[in-house]
């Protein structure tokens, strides 16, 4: 009964949002499947996270924190573009294979936008007639359209914009007390779930919905008073805010250190892309449609769109139409990169890390589209009046303007042989066409997968790929693969733009270096060091993007004769100590000399380091020490004395030299010798994502072919020991091992994401009570109002 009274209640807004979900079914009918789906640069990468997240938790029973397929190791939840703890997580699992999950994700996340745009839009007093005309634009606008086909992260925190914009803007006029601080407590929920999706290069431009809140509701009597309300409303979002995102925001804080987002971008870097408006052609082309590049028209809303929003103007006195007209206007002039964005960038945390603002052009369509709903209500409210319509003339004059506005987004574009807005894979066209096909068709990298049936840890990469873009990526995760590069956008520049920029100068022996095996291209390559293996049936089915992929199915693979296993024992090691530049120049100049063999022999990386600060101990396994800058005090002094009784000192400070002898180092480097058939291998007992396990019965240099170096939530426990994680050969890790302990665990312990949980975990708890507070406080004055009866 209670079911049913609520349908009845309901009975208008249920047949709306019943018409939403048909729409939905129709427009979207080719994602009702669990193999195909809209295989896209960026889209694809949501599918690689739900495979990530599947892999680990069903076949090793962990929650991934790290990710070996690509870049060479990498942490995977510190990723500010992956949605990991969202709910995304629990569709990755709950659904039978990667495909079905994203493709539901679309539908939810298009269904959410929807249904928020419209339950909003009738809590401001908007018909529930003209709400769902404005959802329906909103939904299928081109931007829209194009974010949810192609960045999975990016539209599931757009879904939530409608919900942060009501629920401050009730923060700021609710006259309740009680009610402004629910409110509040709601926005700063809404704005965690927004953080919590990944798309952070979208997350910082919703600076604009406070400015516009805030900013039209100070405008007016009281202003002190306002700007009370204003600051506790503020308070209470951001410690709220703040806590719920602590499992996110401290590991990125964490990541951000060692990341491509350690430094800040200049403001002409910020600016990037951005759009254009200095012409009529402009005009047409970005805001209405009408012309080339339609990749481009981020901002269009279309002839009718226009129309419609500039009917809301005779509203403009109205608070909210008044609110919305703002966040337009500072959408529109933040995607054309006006001067507006200078104080932003200068004074917002975040906006230094971020570019391309042509990414704000979202704030623009979504108010203009909202107004456009209102705007559609004036008129038809005024044609009523003046010519007193039916409401069957009427309902059949909003399904006419929705159906012209379908038109101007999506069917205009084809009419003009434009591309696509969509921009769907013409390989979709096939109605076999699926991912799995996309799979099973590179033979190159089926191959790949057999090879390492036998549990062998290797790494491949292409030797054209110097980028972070392309399908290989993708390829790698779904076929157990591990790859140099990937797509990702956030890299490590120890890795990529020092060591794999270097490494081009000698490939098969860097490359090698970092575990590489196999080195595929598109063409014939003769580099020394890489023996040809077979050459592989072109895949003309795959997806590739041929300036990047070079060729994602080969079709010529190599073996690389100068591979390095992933773990091995090192006999002799030579120390280099001085200023981090120094060293690290050394250390790659030494790397790529004709004396230096890896195989037998370990450069270990002593930074900016002094000589007295090595323990004894540590400097007894050391074959030489490379001193590169820096002043020698007494402590150092007696420490070089005891340690040249058994090893070797360039340059010999103790004897009176100020320069390195590079006859004498050559001949000691070459003295240390060396096979890559004699490599002394390290067995690796266990192997997941967050963790190794490690056969250690043998003394000495044990090099591992990964950055753990620089993240210390990566823990080497050996026998009671945890052990240093030393860099060395680049960007490997070294330890000394004593052979006292049978065997030795590594394990990624990501304290920053623990201590995060713990404080949203309680900052959640907090927000629950206090609303059970409410709840019971409620029900209690309530009794009290009715002589002591509920």
């Amino acid at each position: 009964m209670v079911v049913k009274a609520f349908f009845a209640r309901n009975r208008e807004h249920a047949v709306f949002l019943s018409m939403l979900i048909i729409s939905l079914l129709i427009f979207y009918n080719q994602f009702i499947s669990s193999e195909r789906t809209l295989l896209g640069e960026f889209n694809i990468e949501g599918i690689d996270l739900y495979q990530q997240i599947r892999t680990d938790v069903l076949t090793y029973h962990e929650f991934p924190y790290w990710i070996n397929a690509w870049h060479g190791g990498m942490p995977f939840y510190q990723h500010s573009e992956k949605s990991v703890v969202f709910y995304t997580t629990l569709i990755a699992l709950i659904f039978p294979n990667p495909v079905a999950g994203m493709n539901f994700t679309l539908f939810l996340h298009a269904f959410l936008l929807g249904l928020f745009v419209y339950l909003v839009l009738v809590k401001f007093e908007v018909k529930p007639l003209f709400a769902f005309a404005a959802a329906f634009m909103v939904i299928y606008s081109r931007f829209f359209n194009w974010i949810a086909v192609s960045y999975v992260h990016r539209y599931g925190l757009l879904v939530w914009l409608p919900l942060l914009f009501y629920f401050l803007y009730k923060a700021c006029y609710a006259n309740e007390r009680k009610k402004w601080i629910q409110y509040s407590l709601f926005s700063g929920i809404v704005l965690a779930v927004q953080f919590a999706t990944g798309g952070l290069d979208y997350f910082i431009y919703l600076v604009a919905v406070f400015i516009a809140v805030f900013g039209v509701y100070l405008f007016g009597k009281n202003f002190l008073q306002r700007a009370k309300r204003v600051a506790l409303v503020s308070a209470i979002l951001l410690i709220v805010f703040l806590g719920l995102s602590a499992i996110r925001l401290m590991p990125l804080l964490d990541f951000e250190k060692v990341s491509s987002k350690q430094g800040d971008f200049t403001y002409e870097q910020f600016i990037g892309n951005k759009i254009n408006l200095k012409s009529l052609g402009d005009f047409r082309a970005q805001v209405l449609g009408i012309g080339p590049s339609p990749q481009d028209q981020n901002l269009v809303i279309g002839i009718t769109g226009l129309a419609l929003l500039m009917c809301s103007s005779f509203l403009i006195r109205k608070r909210i139409v008044m609110t919305l007209w703002v966040l337009a206007l500072l959408g529109l002039l933040m995607s054309t990169g006006t001067y507006i964005l200078y104080p932003m960038w200068k004074l917002i945390p975040g906006f230094s890390k971020a570019h391309h603002v042509h990414r704000a052009a979202f704030l623009f369509v979504f108010a203009t589209l909202l107004l456009a709903g209102i705007g559609l209500q004036y008129i038809a409210d005024w044609l009523q009046r003046k010519y007193r319509l039916s409401s069957i003339k009427r309902n059949a004059l909003v399904a006419g303007i929705m159906v012209l506005i379908l038109f101007e987004f999506w069917i205009f574009p084809w009419l003009h042989d434009e591309i696509s807005p969509w921009r769907i894979d013409k390989k979709l066209q096939d109605p076999e066409a699926n991912w799995y096909k996309h799979l099973e068709q590179n033979a190159l990298y089926q191959y790949l997968a057999e090879e390492k049936l036998g549990n062998e840890v290797f790494r491949i990469n292409n030797y054209g790929t110097n980028t972070v873009n392309g399908f290989a990526g993708i390829y790698a995760m779904f076929l157990n693969q591990e790859i140099l590069y990937g797509s990702i956008s956030i890299w490590i520049p120890e890795y990529m733009t020092e060591y794999l920029t270097i490494s081009n100068r000698e490939p098969a022996k860097l490359w090698g270096m970092l575990n590489t095996k196999y080195v595929y291209f598109n063409q014939p390559l003769n580099v020394s060091g890489l023996r040809l293996v077979k050459r592989f049936e072109e895949c003309s089915y795959c997806l590739q993007m041929y300036n990047v992929d070079f060729g994602v199915s080969g079709p010529y693979l190599y073996a690389n004769e100068m591979y390095l296993p992933r773990a091995y024992y090192a006999k002799h090691a030579v120390l280099l100590v001085g200023n981090k530049n120094d060293a690290i120049n050394a250390m790659y100049s030494i790397m790529l000399s004709d004396f230096f063999n890896p195989v037998n022999t370990v450069l270990i990386y002593g930074g900016d380091k002094a000589v007295s600060d090595f323990d004894s101990e540590f400097l007894k396994h050391v074959d030489a020490i490379i001193l590169l800058s820096g002043t020698l005090d007494q402590e150092a002094v007696v420490k070089l004395q005891e340690y040249s009784q058994h090893g070797k000192i360039f340059p010999d400070v103790l004897k009176g030299e100020n320069s390195i002898n590079m006859q004498d180092l050559s001949s000691m480097f070459a003295s240390f010798g060396g096979s890559y058939d004699a490599v002394e291998k390290v067995e690796i007992t266990k192997y997941t994502d967050n963790s190794r396990m490690l056969k250690t019965d043998t003394k000495g240099w044990l090099v591992l072919s990964e950055k753990f170096y620089l993240f210390p939530e990566w823990k080497a426990s050996y026998g009671n020991e945890i052990l240093e994680n030393t860099r060395a050969n680049g960007v490997n890790t070294v330890y000394y091992i004593d052979g006292t302990a049978p065997q030795m665990e590594i394990r990624y312990v990501p304290d920053s994401f623990r201590t995060g949980m713990i404080i949203s975990i309680a900052t959640a708890l907090a927000i629950i009570s206090y609303f059970i507070w409410q709840r019971f406080k409620y029900r209690s004055e309530r009794k009290a109002r009715h002589g002591g009866q509920s």
